[in-house]
């Protein structure tokens, strides 16, 4: 696997050799408008997930290749599992952006680096089940089918509204929040799902 950054001697960072060749590769591609980076732990040898200093430093390059190719970064990360249930013993609740936020594996400096984060996390059973029902889509395999989705951190005006995705036959998920909550927020429409489930 290529490593973007390295650990230099004296304990700084600096960008790889053959990162560099790879850049210098890339902006010869007229008209580059994506770069796509996935997922960040295939390209980093050093510890993403505990080092402050290891995702200051690939945020910071990968900010650079930004500027210097003239095209948008777009990095994927994985996420923390969440708890199946709370030290209550009650079943999850719905996702919300400051806990899929936590969920972002890595320090805090990762989140940092970035301009923008998208998380994308499974929607509890009881409301996914409930999705899959109101779209007439259920069957054996409805595990890992629906998720919830939203940006969970920007540096400027964006919409943060969150979106309902579910996992199309051929294997990508697809937008289905107007089917589901097309004149309002998705927490009251899932819930007025599951109410009607439980009735």
């Amino acid at each position: 696997a290529m490593s973007i950054i390295e650990r230099t001697p004296s304990g700084t960072f600096r960008a790889t050799e053959r990162w560099l060749e790879l850049v210098e590769q890339l902006s010869h591609i007229g008209g580059l408008g994506l770069l796509l980076i996935d997922p960040f732990s295939c390209f980093t040898a050093l510890d993403l997930d505990k080092e402050s200093s290891v995702a200051a430093a690939l945020s910071g390059e990968l900010a650079r290749v930004a500027t210097v190719l003239g095209c948008a970064v777009l990095g994927s990360h994985h996420m923390r599992k969440a708890e199946a249930e709370t030290k209550q013993g009650k079943a999850p609740e719905l996702p919300n952006h400051g806990v899929v936020r936590a969920q972002i594996r890595g320090v805090a400096a990762l989140l940092n680096g970035v301009r923008m984060a998208y998380g994308i996390v499974p929607l509890p059973g009881r409301y996914a089940r409930a999705v899959l029902d109101k779209l007439g889509e259920r069957g054996e395999l409805d595990v890992g089918r629906v998720y919830w989705g939203a940006v969970v951190k920007a540096n400027g005006k964006t919409d943060r509204r969150p979106r309902l995705y579910v996992r199309a036959d051929y294997g990508l998920l697809e937008d289905r929040t107007a089917d589901i909550a097309p004149m309002g927020r998705i927490e009251d429409a899932l819930n007025r799902l599951l109410v009607r489930g439980e009735g």
